[in-house]
């Protein structure tokens, strides 16, 4: 184990940090930060960003970290990818991360059966990108992994790519569980969780709230979910908004394209012009999805296929 005994502030000895390791060779080790912190981190240029590179087969914990880290592709104030590890007690208090495409305010990606354990996040992530670029306030993407504990602030702005106050993507067998959101969200397909639910990824247990903004498939919890996984016990009580001519908003979900709801809660209010499809839970539903257990309150407001659960439904 390398344990931390001290407070470090990088600002003075390295203004401009490089990164630990790198995409082809990881670091590996375990790290006890022993609840110190590492602030001062300042990464400005390339991809595979951040304190470390990428990390693998390895344990970080009890660290908190701020800086910022600005480049392309993997960008997290810790690192640009973590790989079949495992976060515990990891902290952001504070830093911004831009980049064009998989950027997290603690990885820019999380794969391999990683498992980040009561993390938190208060960095603000922006991503220039557009279309499959993703953005969020833990990961970009979270791959056949998991988030459980702990809890999300901060902003997420993805322009017109995917953005998520967790993960911009959450795919494989990834799980979302036990989590408080408070994320000011904004993009092209844009949820307060997940910005893409694909695969067979879960929510669970998770209580969302902030300001979401999209122009396409914008959701209180998730954008759009597009495979067979599932959504249950999590709740919405924020404020889901979009202008403009787009369709597919939801207390909820913006887009149920696969998958299921069960016991779920939207207390949020939603507003969208001139918006097709749009719901208290969901804005559009496809054949095949199912919704049980739900309900939703507040306002609704639409043009064209408007209802307090669901705007519009295909097939049975």
């Amino acid at each position: 184990w390398y344990r931390q005994v001290n407070p470090i502030s990088l600002g003075t000895d390295y203004p401009t940090w490089p990164p630990i390791g790198s995409q082809a060779v990881p670091w590996q080790g375990n790290y006890d930060g022993m609840w110190n912190s590492i602030s001062g981190l300042n990464c400005s240029t390339g991809s595979y960003q951040g304190l470390f590179a990428a990390v693998a087969n390895s344990t970080v914990r009890n660290l908190s970290l701020s800086g910022s880290v600005t480049g392309t592709t993997n960008l997290g104030i810790l690192a640009g990818r973590v790989n079949a590890s495992e976060l515990n007690y990891v902290s952001v208090n504070s830093g911004t991360v831009n980049g064009t495409d998989l950027a997290g305010g603690i990885a820019g990606e999380a794969t391999g059966g990683s498992l980040l354990v009561s993390c938190i996040n208060w960095a603000n992530v922006t991503i220039s990108g557009s279309g499959a670029c993703y953005g969020g306030g833990f990961v970009g993407m979270l791959d056949s992994s998991q988030v459980s504990g702990g809890s999300a602030y901060g902003s997420v702005s993805a322009l017109s790519a995917v953005a998520g106050g967790v993960a911009g993507l959450a795919l494989g067998t990834a799980k979302i569980q036990n989590l408080y959101v408070s994320v000011s969200s904004a993009g092209g397909s844009v949820g307060g969780v997940v910005g893409r639910l694909d695969q067979s990824a879960v929510i669970q247990g998770v209580s969302s709230s902030g300001t979401i903004n999209g122009t396409s498939e914008t959701g209180g919890l998730v954008g759009v979910c597009a495979g067979s996984g599932m959504v249950q016990d999590s709740s919405f009580a924020g404020t889901v908004t979009v202008s403009g001519s787009s369709d597919r908003v939801g207390g909820l979900f913006g887009h149920l394209l696969g998958g299921r709801l069960v016991r779920e809660g939207s207390m949020g209010n939603v507003t969208a012009g001139t918006t097709t499809s749009v719901g208290g839970l969901v804005g559009l539903q496809a054949a095949g999805t199912s919704i049980s257990q739900c309900y939703a309150s507040g306002t609704v407001v639409g043009s064209i296929n408007v209802g307090g659960l669901v705007g519009g439904a295909n097939g049975s």
